[in-house]
């Protein structure tokens, strides 16, 4: 693949993302962080991942490992793996960084990175969102986007894993 450098170089490891997160926070960078599944990629992930990005100066996503899945009904599990997941999320050009995590480290995620803006979705309250509460402790900010109508990713992997 001619871009599989560029695009592989972006999925960084705990420790790469510490010191990437490191350098960045040394040139003043303001850093936004969102995280997902991001499995069946669809127009809604395009618009929620550049509208992130155009906020800030360093978008960073998190994918979900395939561990975060595991005891779920197979209809619920993540068609592609994580590192498939990751390499798609990667090749858009305004996303900065990727790293595949357990969901259930999110918390220890979101202290590593710190983001100004912790970005979600949908038609979310604050006080329901996991890791809310440390961004916020943090000195960051918290933006939900509303869901894009017709763009629903709940409904879209309802219709495609129903096949």
């Amino acid at each position: 693949m001619k871009y599989s450098h560029q695009i592989r170089h972006k999925v960084l490891g705990y420790e790469e993302m510490r010191l990437q997160i490191n350098r960045w926070r040394f040139l003043e960078k303001k850093i936004s962080f969102l995280e997902g599944r991001f499995d069946i990629l669809y127009p809604g992930h395009l618009e929620l991942l550049s509208q992130a990005a155009a906020m800030v100066d360093i978008l960073v996503a998190g994918v979900y490992s395939d561990r975060s899945f595991e005891g779920e009904e197979q209809a619920n599990k993540p068609v592609f793996d994580e590192h498939f997941r990751a390499a798609l999320i990667s090749g858009f050009v305004f996303v900065d960084a990727v790293i595949i995590f357990d969901q259930d480290a999110l918390q220890e995620l979101l202290v590593m990175i710190s983001p100004d803006i912790f970005v979600k979705a949908g038609s979310l309250k604050i006080d329901d969102i996991a890791g809310a509460d440390e961004v916020i402790r943090r000195g960051g900010a918290v933006k939900i986007f509303p869901e894009i109508k017709g763009l629903s990713g709940d409904k879209l992997d309802k219709k495609f894993y129903s096949f």
